[in-house]
């Protein structure tokens, strides 16, 4: 994907970046800066990137993104099946080789080395309001100009990990060694206080006599990418070891400053439909759907919280497939049926959540059995495809480019009769999204207040059932990325010594494989969902990474024993790994073409 060239210092918002000098009134937590005043851009954090900024007072790193896959060194074809075709030199793949592949992406995407900066009286010991979240006004994006390839290369050492010492503690099993980092990364403690960098790379190298390759994986968070940028980022890291595998003299020399004219801005300065002041229909309309939503938070079903007093501990995930053949039924049935597939997992995740654990039936507040559930959920929208000008932004830019929907499923008893099947939801939640579609293109003029607000609201509402001692909110999130094909390749070719002789059958690959996108969600349910969903699907098959707070939900272990009893003893119902079980065995009932699924 091409990059379009564009001048940083275009003031098409509150939002967009500033010239030097950073307000002296601004600092960036635990950061000594290597570059004078005069080399450091700053702007103001926007819609979702404003909300993250804010929550890491609260709870720091939440919902940061690990993008992850296996890469491996393929065989040049043209080797395998000629014996009289001599292979080329097999290329290494090595810790330097990725460090230096970060430094090239740093230099195509700056906003990746952005850091978040707060004025010093909301980091003073004693703040005017103790009690309260900052404001947006209080944080600022900001990127510092390197001055040479020194202060680069003490970015990487912040920022790129080898962490050849989990493979030692696994004993060599590079799988066990990746799931240990998961888990460490997973934890409240792997984020103490506000964050000095907003990305970070760790490489798990296979063991030597195993090939060449390793597990790489990105911690991503959300003030400066969406899930897409996550693989944008990590389809060229992988292109970038490629490349320089490939390449006599690995380390590279850039210009730094030239990169400035391809800083990404805020989505908002890129919209179909300039930003503007004031409010409009679509700020009213919004807003007041996101208010419904958060003073809306149904009575608690759906996921079991046994521990919802519990320290936080660390993020537990689950994992699952859905094969092509499960991809494609569920989209041709979807068709059918007049629906999306976004659709039918929404409805699929409510219609388990009241499965597994049903709401009580005896409320004397319901007028109605069919009244017993309402399902709320804010639905990330990608902004890119309809929303920005693609003559001045590209798809693949490093940026937040997040919209919201706000969907309501209501009345959701009638389901639990038996009264009308998925379709039905599915059709609902379709004629939601089709009547939100008309105010997304100008998103600029609501995001923001729909994101800090609904931040705010959302913190309260559970803020004040944890007061009152009520169980938080049971119901999960969930994120459909949609299809990453052209964000992520399955392998990158490895140039030859010979341009002029070789091809793509002579030619060594790094092919990658097992894609993965989970968060890091150890916090209490009263702080943010009980389970994270994030699908994608990549080259024909769905990707589903499930996420959450081990220490409310109970372990990974606990929900796997808990599973085997979990029919005969209604105390045990609701955990996290049945829930999973019930969402993705109705998506593949409706893949099959069942009529009740």
């Amino acid at each position: 994907m091409s990059q379009p060239e564009r001048k940083p210092l275009q003031l098409a918002s509150p939002y967009s970046w500033h010239a030097p000098p950073l307000p002296t009134t601004f600092t960036v937590p635990g950061h000594t800066f290597t570059t004078s005043p005069d080399r450091i851009w700053y702007r103001k954090p926007w819609a979702v990137e404003a909300a993250f900024s804010l929550a890491s007072f609260m709870a720091p790193g939440l919902y940061d993104m690990f993008g992850s896959c296996r890469i491996h060194l393929s065989e040049p074809s043209a080797s395998q099946g000629d014996s009289n075709t001599m292979a080329a030199e097999t290329p290494t793949v090595t810790f330097n080789h990725v460090r230096e592949a970060v430094k090239a992406l740093r230099f195509s995407h700056p906003a990746i080395a952005c850091r978040l900066a707060f004025t010093r009286e909301v980091l003073s010991p004693h703040p005017s309001d103790p009690t309260g979240l900052p404001t947006p006004e209080d944080a600022r994006l900001i990127y510092e100009i390197p001055k040479c390839e020194a202060d680069v290369d003490k970015w990487l050492d912040e920022i790129v990990f080898n962490r050849v010492d989990l493979l030692d503690i696994a004993k060599g099993d590079v799988d066990k060694a990746f799931e240990l980092l998961k888990r460490e990364l997973g934890e409240a403690k792997a984020q103490i206080g506000l964050p000095k960098v907003l990305f970070n790379v760790h490489w798990i190298p296979f063991p030597a006599g195993t090939g060449q390759g390793g597990m790489l994986l990105c911690c991503c968070p959300h003030v400066v990418f969406d899930a897409l940028a996550v693989f944008r980022s990590l389809n060229e890291i992988v292109g970038n070891i490629a490349q320089i595998a490939g390449s006599r003299s690995p380390s590279k020399e850039f210009s730094w400053g030239e990169e400035l004219a391809r800083l990404a801005g805020p989505a908002v300065d890129y919209g179909v439909v300039p930003w503007s002041a004031g409010a409009g229909k679509e700020e009213e309309v919004m807003v007041t759907k996101m208010r419904e939503t958060f003073t809306g938070i149904p009575e608690p079903y759906g996921l079991a919280v046994p521990r919802p007093d519990a320290a936080p501990s660390t993020t537990g995930y689950f994992l699952r497939q859905l094969s092509p053949e499960t991809v494609k039924g569920l989209v041709q049935n979807a068709r059918k049926n007049g629906c999306t597939f976004y659709g039918i997992a929404f409805a699929a995740m409510a219609l388990a959540s009241l499965r597994v654990n049903p709401p009580k039936r005896n409320d004397p507040g319901h007028v109605t059995e069919k009244e017993l559930a309402t399902f709320v959920h804010c639905s990330p929208l990608d902004l890119r495809p309809r929303n920005l000008d693609v003559k001045r932004v590209s798809e693949g830019d490093v940026m937040s480019a997040l919209g919201y929907n706000v969907l309501v499923a209501r009345d959701l008893g009638r389901f639990l009769k038996g009264e009308e099947d998925i379709w039905a939801l599915a059709r609902e939640t379709r004629a939601q999204l089709d009547d939100q579609r008309q105010y997304m293109d100008r998103v600029g003029s609501w995001a923001h207040e729909l994101f800090v607000g609904g931040l705010e609201m959302m913190m309260g509402t559970l803020g004040a059932r944890a007061a009152r001692g009520e169980n938080p909110d049971q119901t999960p999130f969930m994120s459909s990325i949609g299809v990453i094909d052209k964000y992520l390749s399955p392998s990158h070719p490895i140039p030859g010594s010979n341009e002029l002789a070789d091809n793509a059958d002579s030619r060594w690959k790094l092919t990658i494989s097992n894609p993965t996108l989970t968060v890091r969600s150890p916090y209490s349910p009263y702080l943010s969902y009980t389970v994270g969903v994030h699908s994608f699907t990549w080259y024909g098959t769905s990707y589903l990474g499930f996420s959450f707070p081990e220490a409310y939900m109970g372990t990974v272990e606990e929900q796997e024993r808990l599973a085997g009893i979990s029919l005969e003893d209604k105390n045990a119902r609701g955990t996290v790994l049945e829930w999973v079980d019930e969402f993705v065995g109705i998506l593949e009932r409706v893949a099959a073409g069942e009529s009740r699924p």
